[in-house]
């Protein structure tokens, strides 16, 4: 089932609006899942999907997929790359290419918790009551990464960069 979803979404990868509109079913899926877990958010943490977190005027981060649990905030980003012929057969510059992407998106995540658990409130957000924050990237397939980012968890349990696959494991929910 994998594989045929990977199928349809390949063409994708070229971009444009099918891009951004697999994109929002991509981001959609994953809280879906989320919904169906142990870490559904409350009604006013679920209205922070797609919304552009804002302190003092400037943007933050737009929030892809979230969820809480036990006092836990998780900020989800989706990262909806197309699985492409070239990136399984290998390629050097395809890998690399998501390689660097999965990199990039880490990085950038890990920023934004990190000023989120500094200053967890801004001008329409507060997430003040949560004793801890943290973030998963997640994609459709697993890119190559480095192996210290195989044993860097976001959570006990939870890497920090998933595939689709394992973030739903994690949720432990049927599709």
């Amino acid at each position: 089932m994998t594989r045929l979803f990977l199928d349809v979404i390949e063409p994708i990868g070229a971009g444009g609006a099918q891009a951004n509109q697999w994109g929002e079913m991509f981001e959609d899926r994953i809280q879906a899942w989320i919904d169906q877990s142990a870490w559904r958010p409350v009604p006013d943490l679920a209205a922070m999907q797609r919304r552009t977190l804002r302190r003092a005027g400037r943007r933050l981060t737009d929030v892809d997929a979230v969820g809480a649990r036990d006092g836990q905030l998780l900020i989800v980003s989706c990262k909806s790359r197309a699985l492409t012929d070239a990136f399984e057969r290998g390629e050097y510059d395809e890998v690399r290419n998501v390689r660097t992407q999965a990199a990039q998106a880490l990085a950038d995540l890990e920023r934004v918790v990190a000023d989120l658990r500094a200053t967890p409130v801004g001008d329409n957000f507060d997430f003040s009551s949560y004793r801890e924050i943290a973030g998963v990237v997640v994609f459709p397939f697993l890119p190559y990464v480095e192996p210290h980012w195989l044993r860097a968890e976001a959570i006990p349990g939870l890497p920090s960069i998933v595939d689709s696959t394992e973030l739903q494991r994690f949720f432990a929910v049927d599709d």
